[in-house]
């Protein structure tokens, strides 16, 4: 039996403290047992991501050289996470997080490039993937929504579901821009915007950039991460590739039956995978579809939702997924939120348990959010009325704990660039790197006693 090193590998690292172990861990050979593991093929991984950025036309020199690496063996660093729709601050902190540690890497000898593992086999109900929140003094509760709409699909996984049709993608340009003009006017009325100064030249052409105005998405998860793959593959120029999971998940049977196989020598019997019915693609538990009749969603329904097909007819479970990054794709390790430590932690115990390997997973949050358009309207807007109104304290605190959406900083694009460069010399030195979560923020962006009103 192969002395797998797998003990908890749980930390709040710095990207230069996660790198500087990884290539103790890569100078360790018992701790990289590649040779006998399931591992997907390097030329299948970077096919998939060459397709996939070829497809949102974002397949740039930087890109594809990214992807020579992934096929000339590489290590890889990961992020998973759903196909959020403009995400929010922390999850593209998670992202510059993984470019940070592949140029750390680099420096070091270490040939490693920085992957996003879209977990877009996650259901539509889940909302977090599907609506962006973000802070608009004119709205109520302060608070302006970018919405998939996807309600005929809350069973169905998301890249199952379809992409947002011609009509449903102008709605979105519209409400970027219209999200551009209510903090131009606001900004305006405070007094720090002189309103003969003119909106940014390109907007309207960025708008419909992040939309993919011009592409064909082939789902919904593909259209919801095609802002993000903009703003990191062509605005920022960055390496960081993109990997639909949906796309790997069939090539990893084998990696699930030996991690089946371990997992149950120690009496493990976790539930791992979901069914997804073939005839409504709708995702349930495994086992409760009857071949000859499909599932109980679909049974009585004499006209089926358009389902993009082919797709696999098996989804992993969290346990899956989490010991498939290791044991399938041959991840050297992750980069994760804090909140992400939980799943982490059993998944972890289970491998021990069953002799499958775990790689390092640095488990972190912002210790401060960087400056954006609208906590600079937002400060103005209180110190003008005194206090924050209870309603808004949610999105208050949404914006000083980095969970609020980018979306203001790509409708005020002079924020963009600035921006990344915040982010990533933040992370560079280690200072935005945090294991703590206090109760709450809000204060830290206003300075204003809130009082209820």
């Amino acid at each position: 039996m192969t002395n797998h090193v797998s003990r908890l590998r749980l930390h709040t690292w710095t990207p230069s403290q996660f790198v500087r172990h990884l290539a103790a861990d890569y100078r360790k050979s018992e701790a990289w047992p590649t040779s006998d593991l399931p591992t997907i093929s390097r030329e299948i991984l970077a096919d998939i991501a060459l397709q996939y950025h070829e497809e949102h036309g974002l397949l740039s020199s930087v890109v594809e050289n990214e992807i020579q690496a992934i096929r000339q063996g590489a290590i890889l660093i990961r992020l998973a996470h759903q196909p959020n729709f403009l995400p929010y601050m922390n999850l593209i902190a998670q992202m510059v997080y993984l470019n940070v540690a592949r140029d750390k890497s680099r420096s070091k000898g270490l040939d490693a490039v920085g992957i996003v593992l879209l977990v877009d086999h996650d259901v539509c109900s889940n909302r977090r993937f599907r609506v962006a929140e973000a802070w608009d003094g004119m709205k109520a509760g302060h608070v302006r929504r970018f919405v998939l709409e996807a309600s005929k699909y809350s069973k169905h996984p998301m890249f199952v579901a379809p992409s947002p049709n011609e009509e449903q993608v102008k709605a979105h340009v519209a409400s970027l821009l219209d999200y551009a003009n209510s903090l131009r006017g606001q900004a305006i009325t405070l007094g720090f915007l002189n309103p003969r100064d003119e909106m940014p030249s390109n907007l309207i052409s960025l708008s419909h950039k992040i939309m993919g105005t011009d592409i064909q998405f082939k789902s919904l998860a593909d259209f919801s991460i095609h802002g993000a793959m903009v703003l990191f593959n062509d605005i920022w120029a960055t390496p960081l590739i993109f990997i639909p999971l949906s796309r790997v998940i069939p090539h990893l049977s084998p990696a699930y039956n030996f991690i089946e196989r371990k997992l149950k020598s120690v009496g493990d019997n976790n539930d791992l995978l979901w069914s997804v019915c073939e005839r409504c693609g709708v995702r349930t538990v495994l086992g409760s579809i009857d071949p000859a009749g499909g599932c109980t969603d679909c049974r009585d329904i004499e006209e089926l939702l358009p389902i993009r097909k082919p797709y696999p007819s098996k989804l992993p479970r969290v346990l899956f997924d989490d010991l498939a990054d290791y044991v399938g794709i041959g991840i050297a390790g992750g980069t994760t939120y804090l909140s992400g430590r939980d799943h982490l932690a059993a998944s972890h115990r289970s491998a021990n348990s069953a002799d499958i390997p775990v790689r390092h997973e640095t488990c972190w949050t912002l210790s401060k959010v960087p400056p954006s358009p609208a906590s600079d309207i937002a400060y103005r807007f209180y110190q003008a009325i005194g206090s924050i109104p209870k309603s808004a304290e949610r999105i208050v605190d949404m914006m000083a704990c980095g969970r609020h959406s980018i979306a203001d900083v790509i409708v005020t694009p002079e924020y963009l660039t600035a921006t990344y460069q915040w982010l990533y010399e933040g992370l560079s030195t280690g200072d935005l790197v945090s294991g703590n979560t206090p109760s709450s923020h809000w204060t830290q962006i206003t300075n204003i006693k809130c009082r209820e009103k």
